[in-house]
């Protein structure tokens, strides 16, 4: 999906686990597909708005989408070279947790 005009969206992954091994080893293992699976949600959201919270299950992990206004991206005037390029309306936040089944004690 491609958009007209350039969009620059703030997106931020975060876990409630950050030190924790087997969540850095997890998510290494399936960052090229959270990327793909955040890059098409955030594309497909500015052709057709989507829900607030959204949860999407992997076999090791879940992640929750959720947006929110982006208020600062309003105040800024972003550019790519000599081209403008417009602030998404929405920030994004990305929780990637682990499947408790699969967590370490």
């Amino acid at each position: 999906m491609e958009t007209a005009v350039p969009h620059v969206v703030q997106i931020t992954v975060k876990t409630d686990r950050p030190h924790a091994i087997d969540t850095i080893t997890t998510y290494y293992l399936v960052r090229h597909d959270l990327s793909d699976l955040i890059l098409r949600l955030v594309t497909a959201h500015m052709e057709q708005p989507v829900q607030d919270d959204l949860v999407f299950e992997g076999l090791r992990y879940t992640i929750q989408a959720r947006k929110s206004p982006w208020t600062f991206g309003q105040k800024v005037a972003f550019r790519w070279g000599n081209e403008r390029v417009k602030a998404s309306e929405y920030k994004w936040t990305f929780w990637f947790r682990m499947k408790p089944e699969l967590e370490s004690s």
